[in-house]
């Protein structure tokens, strides 16, 4: 499916607090610009989790581009 779409609609679903993805990829670092989007959408409704193969060496820059607050 397409992440971008599904989070549109869990927006207009209460009682959701926080979305693990990977923007769609293997790995969040791979799914970023998606999980960007993402975060936009998301913003006023429920965090969201950037996970798949985020680890101490790449969650730095993973950070500086997303700048997620989970």
């Amino acid at each position: 499916g397409n992440p971008i779409e599904h989070i549109t609609q869990l927006t207009k679903i209460r009682g959701i607090h926080r979305v693990l993805s990977s923007g769609g990829e293997a790995t969040a670092w791979e799914g970023r610009y998606i999980l960007k989007e993402m975060l936009a959408i998301a913003e006023n409704h429920f965090s969201i989790m950037p996970g798949g193969k985020v680890m101490r060496a790449n969650l730095p820059e993973l950070h500086a581009f997303l700048q997620a607050k989970e």
